[in-house]
């Protein structure tokens, strides 16, 4: 070491001591310093006073701000619609109609008319008539064969031709009744269809009228000219019948032509 160097004092170059850290105040150990005051904010004209420092851009940290609510209405009960109208008191006119040309109904019909029914009950009771003259001529038939058969033998010596002749007699009256029979059946059905409206019932009464009213004509204006000749009482009486059944047979053809169904009301 030379006399130049200077002299180091004990100690230089080593870290300086950190001064150990107060201990925390213990509760309850007695008086404890107070942590220093923070500087009062400076007055107004008191002199230059550093600014304070801007804050930093952007949002600070934090909670975010909340979402604006989505835009339409809230999920919920539905919104409820504009209430119903009042229905109408009173009188209200009505719709007028439709402006234009309406095509009619054309199958429109009126009624069966009063007179075609009794027209229909006339065909009945003329058809039990013919029927019941029907039965007479079959029994009649049969029984007028039956007498032959039993009376052929004391009557005539030839029982063969008797008995041929009472068979051909009787067989023609029982045809003959067969026949009546079977159309009377059928103009009864046609008077019942008359009463109920049908058209069969009107085309059958309008055919046996015109038939059985032709035959009755011919036989009134034969028995016309028999009473003429006679001049009895049994020729005037069948004139009568004859005359009665011809009337009601016209009156059955005229109505079931002419006054079969009524107007059709609208």
């Amino acid at each position: 070491m030379t006399d130049d160097q200077p002299t180091q004092e004990p100690g230089a170059g080593e870290p300086a001591a950190v001064p150990p850290a107060a201990p925390p105040p213990v509760e309850g150990s007695g008086w404890v310093q107070p942590a220093p005051a923070a500087a009062p904010p400076p007055v107004e004209g008191s002199g230059w006073v550093q600014p304070a420092a801007p804050p930093a851009a952007g949002p600070a940290w934090g909670q975010p701000p909340a979402a604006p609510p989505a835009a339409g209405p809230a999920w919920g009960q539905p919104p409820a619609g504009p209430p119903a109208a009042p229905a109408p008191t009173g009188w209200a006119q009505p719709p007028a109609p439709t402006p234009g040309w309406v095509q009619p109904a054309l199958n429109q019909k009126g009624s069966v008319t009063i007179l075609a029914r009794l027209a229909g009950v006339v065909l009945v009771l003329l058809g039990l008539f013919w029927g019941a003259a029907g039965v007479i001529l079959i029994i009649g038939g049969s029984a007028f064969r039956s007498i032959f058969d039993q009376l052929g033998g004391p009557l005539s010596t030839d029982t063969n031709s008797v008995d041929a002749a009472g068979n051909i007699v009787g067989g023609v009256f029982v045809g003959i009744g067969i026949v009546i029979l079977i159309l009377a059946i059928v103009e009864v059905l046609g008077g019942i269809g008359t009463i109920i409206g049908k058209t069969w019932g009107r085309i059958i009464g309008i055919l046996y009228s015109l038939v059985f009213g032709s035959f009755l004509l011919l036989g009134v204006s034969g028995a016309s000219r028999a009473s003429d000749v006679t001049d009895t009482s049994g020729a005037g009486g069948g004139l009568i019948f004859l005359l009665v059944m011809f009337l009601l047979y016209l009156y059955a053809l005229v109505v079931l032509i002419v006054r079969w169904r009524g107007r059709a009301h609208a």
